[in-house]
């Protein structure tokens, strides 16, 4: 399994050879494939075959308001996630896709969620004070012991003012964890000027214009993704 993935906002796929990414997703349903991981933004139904066995991105940032999340309820969540997993019971779902620094909404769901709980929880790091990035990995292995144990996905990750140092330090402590088991950088190009961009934001993989790598793009291209030999 490639662990090292890509959050693209545009998709162009060739990105992802140049990037070295092993998966990627797009903010919405996708065809079955090993490399594009469908995502529920809201809940709705991604049209998937029933016997789907693979992974499902459930919700987008629900505890904020359009274009940067997909405002639910914690109690809406749950409905709809318990929808899903009757209609996909082989799926497997990571669920949540919230800051990690502001999960209260995730916490109010893990409470309200007492029939099936996700085995697999999405979360989202973003760095925007040096003091974050060097205290991340404390920071991450006390909620994982004490809030949201199991499997984790960093469905979305990145220093806000583009410190490649920083960037670097948060994905050594992501590798540093077993079961943290995806991440993905966002993103690979933007405009800057999209609604959904955070304004001030330095995050870009590639120039818009040029589609050459910026100086994150260079770093992130630079780590290797995992793909595990089959041996015949």
């Amino acid at each position: 399994m490639a662990k090292k993935g890509i959050a693209l906002a545009y998709p162009y796929y060739g990105d992802l050879v140049v990037l070295g990414a092993g998966w990627f997703y797009t903010w919405g349903a996708c065809s079955s494939s090993p490399i594009c991981v469908p995502m529920s933004y809201a809940g709705e139904d991604p049209q998937l075959p029933a016997d789907y066995s693979d992974y499902i991105l459930l919700f987008n940032e629900p505890n904020n308001p359009p274009p940067f999340g997909g405002t639910l309820s914690p109690d809406e969540a749950v409905l709809l996630y318990m929808e899903l997993v009757d209609k996909y019971p082989y799926a497997k779902f990571v669920v949540g896709n919230c800051n990690l620094f502001h999960r209260t909404w995730m916490q109010d769901f893990r409470n309200l969620c007492t029939d099936i709980m996700p085995v697999y929880w999405g979360f989202h790091v973003y760095i925007t004070d040096p003091s974050e990035a060097e205290h991340i990995g404390l920071f991450l292995d006390g909620i994982h012991q004490w809030e949201f144990p199991g499997s984790w996905w960093i469905t979305e990750f990145a220093d806000v003012n583009g410190d490649v140092y920083n960037d670097a330090v948060v994905l050594s402590e992501f590798r540093k964890r077993d079961w943290i088991e995806r991440w993905a950088y966002f993103t690979n190009r933007a405009r800057g000027d999209e609604p959904w961009y955070p304004p001030g934001w330095n995050v870009q993989l590639l120039d818009w214009d040029t589609g050459e790598l910026t100086e994150i793009g260079k770093w992130y291209a630079s780590q290797k993704t995992y793909i595990p030999l089959i041996v015949k």
